[in-house]
This record gives C-alpha cells, sequence and structure tokens, in this order.
C-alpha cells in the first residue's frame, strides 16, 4: 500500500514512533525522519539508510508529528550582496567568540532546526533557567525560542550517578493556564560530556495567542536506556517461518521469514512477541546483519512497529542479495535495554514571552489556489518568523494527499526545502521550511512556492485480476490495470495465498492493496511490502492467510502514477 504523506502523519500522532538507530551514527540525520508512519501497516513508522547497529538518539512524540530534515541551496547572487553576508557572519562569529562552545553544544543538539540555532544566535532566545528535582534529578530548562511558528524549549537532566546510557521520556508537555494540554514532540541526545547532563529540546506548533502566556511544563517516566543485541542462527537459504525463542530482557519469540523480492532484493519479514508487555514501549527492536565487523546496510525504506495478528511488534527490512554472500556474515535482534527509571516526574511554571521575535515577523493573507486535475488546494497564509517560514493550507477532503511530494522554497534567490506538516484539524495543513541564519527577508522580497514530484490517484472498477490453479509452484500472468501492463506471480505457501504484483513502466505509482469478496463482503489481503508514495517502486507482495480455494479473483482499491520531473511554481509574495 502507498500511503500518503499527511495520512501517516496523521496516524503518527496517535503513537510513540520507535526512532532508536545509532546514537553517534544517526544523530546526524535525525530530524530527517526517517520517521513517517504507514497506512495500511497501522503503527509502523520508516526508516532509511545504513543497517543500524546499537540504540540511537531517541525522537518521541506525544501527540504530534516529527519534522523532517532541512536543506538550503543558494542561487546565484550579485557580488555585493555575497560579499556583504560574509562580512556579516565574520562579525557574528568574532563576536560570538567567548560562548562559542556553548552555542555549539546546542548546534549539535538542533542539527536540521537552522531556523533555532539563528534565534539563538542573534541571541532572540528567552532566558528561563528554571528547574525541578525528582529522585536527585535535576531537570531544568535553559531557553525558550517562541514565535507565531512555534515554541521550542531546550532542556537538560542531570542525574545524582552521573551518566547511565541514554534517556527516554514516557510523556513530555506543556499546560495552558485553562488546564488544556499542548502536546509537541521531543528529541533527546545520549550524555553531554561538558555539562555532564543529558541535553534534549521540547517542540510545539502551539504559539502564545498573546505577548506573554503562563504555562506548566511538565515531563514524567524518565527511562535510561543502553543498546543490546541477542544473535540469532538465521538460515537465508529457507523461505520458511524461522522461530528464535529468545526469552529475555521481556521478549518471547521471534519469527522471521524471507522473500525474494524482483532484481537483487530480499525481504526479511518479523515479527516479535513480548513477555513484559511495557518492554514494548521503548525496545525498538530490529534485526542487524554484519559482515565481519561491517553492518550490511538495507537497500531501501523498511517499517518498525506495526502491530501484528496478536500484538507482536513487526518489522519489514530489505537487503540486496549481492551483499549477503560473505561466509562471514552474523545476524542478531538489536534493541534497547532499560537500565534505570524514574517513574516521578518534574513541573515547571513557565512565562513565555514572544516580543522579542516581532521585529522579524511577517504575516500576510494570500489567499493563493492551487488548482489541480485532482486534490486541489489553496495557501491561505504565510507566516515569517526568524525561525521559520510556515504556509497554512486548506482543502475541501478530509485528510486530503497532497499531490506532490516535494517542497521547495525560493525566497530572494535562496531555495529552502520544506516538508508537509499534518495539523489536528482535518481540512487544514502547513507546509514549513526553516529559516537559516543569513537569510534577508523583507516585504518585498520575491517568494515562490515550488512543487515537484507529482503523484496521481486513479480508481479502476473494472480491474478483476484471476488467479486460477494456485498451487506451491510460481504461477505468472499479466493484465492491465488503467491501461498500464501489471505482471503478477503467485503461489501457495502451507495454508496462505501470497501474491506479488509489478510493472516495468515506471509511470505507473503501483497498486495500493488489492481485496477478495464474497457476497458483499470484501476481504482486503495483508501486505508484506513497505512502499511509499513517490518512493519509485511499484511492486509489491501480499498475503491472504487461510485461503483454500484453488482460484482467486482480486479486485484492486486504487492505483497511482508517478511524475517525478512535474514541477509547479506558484508566485506567493510580494
Amino acid at each position: 500500500m502507498k500511503p500518503s504523506e499527511n495520512e501517516m502523519i496523521q496516524h503518527l500522532k496517535k503513537a510513540e514512533p520507535p526512532v532508536y538507530p545509532d546514537f553517534e551514527v544517526m544523530w546526524q540525520r535525525i530530524e530527517q525522519t526517517g520517521v513517517e508512519g504507514a497506512v495500511g501497516s497501522k503503527g509502523a513508522v520508516r526508516r532509511e539508510g545504513a543497517q543500524l547497529s546499537g540504540m540511537g538518539s531517541q525522537q518521541g512524540s506525544s501527540g504530534m508529528a516529527a519534522s523532517g530534515g532541512e536543506a538550503v541551496r543558494m542561487l546565484p547572487q550579485p557580488r555585493s550582496l555575497k560579499r556583504g553576508l560574509f562580512i556579516a557572519a565574520a562579525v557574528a562569529l568574532i563576536a560570538a567568540t567567548p560562548v562559542f562552545a556553548y552555542q555549539l553544544d546546542w548546534n549539535q543538539l538542533l542539527n536540521g532546526r537552522s531556523g533555532i540555532q539563528s534565534a539563538l544566535a542573534q541571541g532572540m532566545g528567552q532566558k528561563i533557567e528554571k528547574s525541578a528535582v525528582q529522585d536527585g534529578a535535576t531537570f531544568t530548562i535553559h531557553t525558550a525560542v517562541v514565535d507565531d511558528n512555534r515554541t521550542v524549549l531546550l532542556y537538560s537532566l542531570a542525574t545524582a550517578g552521573g551518566e547511565n546510557g541514554y534517556l527516554s521520556f514516557s510523556d513530555m508537555r506543556l499546560t495552558d493556564a485553562k488546564g488544556k494540554a499542548i502536546e509537541g514532540h521531543f528529541s533527546m541526545r545520549g550524555w553531554d560530556e561538558a555539562s555532564h547532563s543529558y541535553r534534549g529540546y521540547f517542540e510545539t506548533e502551539w504559539t502564545p495567542e498573546q505577548l506573554v502566556d503562563q504555562v506548566d511544563f511538565s515531563a514524567s517516566g524518565a527511562s535510561f536506556i543502553s543498546n543490546s543485541s541477542i544473535p540469532i542462527d538465521l538460515d537465508l537459504t529457507s523461505d520458511g517461518i524461522q522461530v528464535f525463542n529468545l526469552d529475555k530482557d521481556g521478549m518471547g519469540k521471534l519469527e522471521v521469514q524471507l522473500f525474494k523480492q524482483n532484481g537483487d532484493e530480499v525481504l526479511l519479514s518479523s515479527a516479535l512477541s513480548f513477555t513484559d508487555t511495557t518492554v514494548s514501549g521503548y525496545a525498538f527492536p530490529e534485526l542487524t546483519i554484519k559482515s565481519g565487523d561491517s553492518p550490511v546496510k538495507t537497500s531501501r525504506i523498511g517499517t518498525f512497529g506495526k502491530p501484528g495478528p496478536n500484538g507482536e511488534y513487526t518489522m519489514l527490512q530489505y537487503f540486496k542479495l549481492s551483499d549477503l554472500t560473505s561466509s562471514h556474515l552474523t545476524f542478531s535482534l538489536s534493541y534497547a535495554r532499560e537500565e534505570g527509571r524514574i517513574d516521578g516526574g518534574w513541573s515547571i511554571p513557565l512565562e513565555l514571552d514572544k516580543q522579542a521575535m516581532l521585529s522579524g515577523t511577517i504575516k500576510r493573507d494570500v489567499q493563493v489556489p492551487i488548482d489541480l486535475p485532482q486534490n486541489s488546494f489553496k495557501i491561505d497564509q504565510i507566516v515569517i518568523t526568524p525561525t521559520q517560514i510556515r504556509l497554512t493550507t486548506s482543502h475541501e477532503q478530509k485528510y486530503m494527499q497532497y499531490p506532490f511530494q516535494n517542497y521547495e522554497l525560493e525566497v530572494g534567490g535562496t531555495l529552502l526545502k520544506g516538508y508537509l506538516w499534518g495539523s489536528s484539524e482535518s481540512y487544514d495543513n502547513a507546509i514549513r521550511f526553516e529559516r537559516p541564519q543569513g537569510l534577508v527577508i523583507s516585504e518585498q522580497t520575491p517568494i515562490t512556492l515550488i512543487q515537484s514530484y507529482e503523484v496521481t490517484k486513479h480508481a479502476d472498477k473494472d480491474a478483476v485480476i484471476h488467479l486460477s490453479n494456485i498451487k506451491e509452484e510460481k504461477q505468472y500472468m499479466t493484465t492491465e490495470v488503467g491501461g498500464y501492463p501489471v505482471k503478477w506471480t503467485y503461489y501457495r505457501k502451507g495454508p496462505d495465498v501470497f501474491v506479488q504484483n509489478e510493472s516495468d513502466d515506471k509511470t505507473f505509482g503501483g497498486v495500493n492493496q488489492t481485496f477478495r469478496s464474497e457476497g458483499k463482503k470484501s476481504f482486503p489481503s495483508e501486505i508484506l511490502t513497505a512502499n511509499f508514495s513517490g518512493d519509485g517502486i511499484n511492486s509489491s507482495t501480499e498475503v491472504y492467510r487461510n485461503y483454500e480455494g484453488d482460484s482467486l479473483d482480486l479486485s484492486i482499491y486504487y492505483y497511482t502514477t508517478d511524475a517525478p520531473d512535474k514541477e509547479l511554481r506558484t508566485p506567493l509574495l510580494p
């Protein structure tokens, strides 16, 4: 199934995202979340990149999706402007020298948050320095960055025993004067030797309605986490379900099954049960493959955390077969283990002030329609603050999928890469762009939204795929879906029927999901692969559990087409 980004964000807002890869390696890309949830694989979170050994920097959520990463690309500028920016940067560096080490510490934490870094460098952060103590651990809020786009709190936790693994919280939030909870997400790094504390930040899209507002901050359930692993004897030549009884650290049975994909790729589908259900909240397991001492990289995005039929934690991971030919391969289950815990909480009253940000804030109601053949929407407002540029949008369909996958904002010759931020409202969204330091914006600065890589959804109610002579030997056939040739491979394995589909036409984005019908009832397939809108992959694998017939008629919910080269430019200002 190919979920929309908005649907994925809406799902993530209801679940803790399991983001626990290698702390030091993953830290450099923690803000790229690789963390989005998958519709059709409820509770799943996708990850990409290297196969990870050990646990990583944690990004928790208590109600809001984590934002994506950022990228800035400069277009050609007049020479005089470049020279002016260079001089300004040099002056700023000289002026900041006495506190450079302190600032650098927060900058490492705020990787992917250049707007916050910029505000801190300009002295726009509100000094808080308020603390609370629980079980000998001191929680301190050092600085607040508050504008009309978001609120960010920089905090630390110092424990009596010093360093003790990495840190996670079960809950973190603000509460307004009326007692209403203000949800957000938090990011925490490991132990910071320079400050002898753990450091992190809390971020929410909520901002004070007035210049100064009273809120209460609270955090609870601090877990001190270390990385661990259990070796497993995985057989890559077996296509059956391999069972490993772990019985360690609250984890029970691990089941792994291999599925050969098209080309040089194999899917490892895993399901882990827990003997202690509390462990599922922080373990974030994944299979790790090493060739000697070197981790084997995954070939593409996988999913983690989809509940199985009996509540198992499931994982889908992809590898290149050519990377698994070494005779020195080892396999293990990597996971997070709780070493200690503080069950109590910390509460700190705050007075948040956004007055320092007003001079750099521009708000404009633009009401620009984005008219498209499918899924049109409107840009209602642009809000420019010292930390971020936010485009608020609206649409007529509930939780509508926006057709373009990539967003850039051209601001006076500078290109900013943005991300879609799902709203709690069914008919609203926001597209957000980090504002890097040195980017000067005035009332007359030209601003253009650039959308690219269009994905279009289509229905084909007449498409019926008839699978006949189902047996253990693989059967092959080709049909048309929406005029595109689609190859089907199907076979039986025990009581289950497996169905794979793909197309050689790369314009075809893929079938999202098939289903079978009995009378007026429909029975959807169980999806085994992890595909996402705009990933350029149009193959998928599904299974119909406990199906005894030797023939099967399938219909599809919808399919998509991809236009990766399509681009739409929309002037917004002045």
